[in-house]
């Protein structure tokens, strides 16, 4: 049973595996708790969930903990006091990010196959034909999107002979460069055990070098500190830009922000940063924009920073202070049900399931820049299908969408007869393609029935903020934890 990866120079002294927690939260039907003692005094703390529809445990958090004997305690964040309103910091000093290396060529014996003949790619061109190459034996390569995409964006990086030429891609040989990377591959593998740990301990270097920084007389460890390297973009389910070309970031693209009495990050030798920023309102390091969506991508902290830490432990607030109104919402949505404005009954049909599901909201989305995905409010005729009875049970919705990261979601519930009959109103004389909560958007939830600040989310986080809650009432009935640390384990859970 895994618990992730152990500190490196310690060795496990005392292994307790406290009993499972029956029926907790949606999803997981047992909890439990994995609590390791290393030599080094690091205490780690795994909570582990068995999940009903896979085999095995997965971990909900891993916390590690330091003893109370150790040199190196736990910082408590939360007891620090706050900067003034909108200061995030008052002292910012980092790295900077680190780049991509440059691309290598291929080795002389390594062809690109053109129409049955070897042809010489120019760097630019046969840097993009090894993306490509690399992914020969995905699905994606087969998708006829994906090959579109990827022959369109690869023409930009050809030369103007090698355009004339290259005029199909069926024509393209790239099996040669499969084979090299995959050789590759299986011998990084084989490495021997002295090869592999120099290789970690580079990491290691590099890890110390550009992952961390300081931030308020505090060393914090940066969650991302690589920019990604250029690639062609995936996206999740059938993306409608799947296998175009995601460009290599430069200094030149990239804004860094720290504070000004701080000694700014230098760039690469022969470059220059985009732009130098000292705002101690935000929370991030550096930035740059993607160049298939145009978002713009960040350098953050680690989710274990006190600023990371912060922002998670407001979210849970807000979920906890719900459940004072909670009650008021529920009775004032199932009024609507009744409502004379569609609008509002739509509002309280969708907030119900948010509620008792804990659906998604739902995003509005560009038409054909991501994927199909979608949550509560977005949700269309042809995901929704209503039985009068079903299996022994009445007015009974039947769910079939890809929600959030193009997942799956496929739920039979039987609902109330209102929500029912309410549901039936909406999707009459509409199409399949046709909205459910038509009169929705996302905003339209801002504001809850009470006139309070309520986002659906918050119902959402709610379900989850409920599962840790009852694995805290366990922590306190285990004597070798004490109360010193299940203190700790509650403020880290919210982290």
């Amino acid at each position: 049973m895994a618990v992730g990866t152990l500190p490196a120079n310690g060795t496990c002294g005392i292994r307790t595996l406290y009993p499972p927690v029956p029926e907790i939260g949606h999803d997981c039907r047992h909890v439990c708790c994995v609590c390791d003692m290393f030599s080094n005094g690091c205490r780690l703390l795994c909570v582990l969930a068995r999940c009903p529809l896979r085999s095995g445990w997965r971990p909900l958090t891993v916390i590690a903990l330091r003893a109370e004997t150790s040199e190196r305690t736990l910082r408590h964040w939360w007891e620090e006091k706050n900067h003034e309103d909108g200061v995030k910091w008052k002292f910012l000093e980092h790295r900077g990010p680190y780049f991509a290396p440059p691309y290598e060529p291929l080795p002389d014996d390594v062809n690109f196959y053109y129409d049955g003949q070897v042809m010489k790619l120019s760097p630019a061109a046969e840097e993009v034909a090894t993306f490509y190459g690399k992914m020969l034996d995905h699905e994606y390569t087969t998708k006829e999107i994906f090959q579109n995409n990827f022959y369109t964006d690869w023409r930009t990086q050809m030369t103007k002979e090698e355009k004339k030429t290259i005029k199909h891609l069926h024509k393209c040989d790239f099996s040669e460069i499969h084979k090299y990377f995959f050789d590759k591959n299986e011998a990084r593998k084989a490495l021997p055990k002295e090869e592999k740990q120099k290789l970690k301990e580079e990491a290691s270097a590099l890890q110390e070098e550009y992952g961390y920084c300081m931030l308020d007389g505090h060393r914090e460890k940066i969650g991302n500190f690589k920019i990604e390297p250029p690639g062609l973009f995936r996206g999740r389910g059938d993306h409608p830009k799947m296998g175009m070309l995601k460009l290599r970031i430069k200094p030149e693209d990239v804004i860094i922000n720290c504070s000004s009495d701080s000694k700014v990050p230098e760039p690469p030798s022969s470059h220059r940063w985009k732009e130098v920023r000292f705002d101690n309102s935000v929370t991030w390091l550096a930035s740059w924009t993607e160049n298939i969506q145009g978002s713009i991508k960040y350098i953050m902290l680690n989710p274990s920073s006190k600023l990371k830490g912060e922002k998670d432990w407001q979210k849970y607030e807000i979920a906890r202070r719900l459940k004072n109104v909670v009650d008021q919402i529920r009775s004032q949505y199932r009024t609507d049900w009744k409502s004379r404005e569609m609008k509002k009954r739509q509002r309280a049909v969708a907030l119900y399931f948010i509620d008792k599901l804990a659906l998604r909201a739902g995003n509005e989305k560009e038409e054909g820049e991501t994927a199909d995905t979608v949550g509560c409010c977005s949700l269309r005729v042809e995901h929704i299908k209503l039985y009068p009875e079903l299996d022994g049970q009445q007015h009974v919705v039947e769910f079939d969408f890809l929600g959030k990261d193009s997942i799956r979601y496929y739920n039979k519930v039987p609902v109330e007869k209102e929500v029912f009959k309410n549901l039936k109103r909406f999707m009459e004389n509409k199409d399949p393609e046709d909205d459910v909560f038509d009169r929705l958007n996302v905003s339209t939830y801002a504001l809850s029935a009470t006139g309070r600040s309520n986002p659906q989310h918050r119902l959402h986080s709610e379900h989850a903020e409920k599962v840790v809650a009852e694995i805290l009432c366990c922590f306190s009935s285990w004597p070798k934890m004490g109360r010193t640390a299940v203190d700790e384990v509650q403020l880290l859970l919210c982290n």
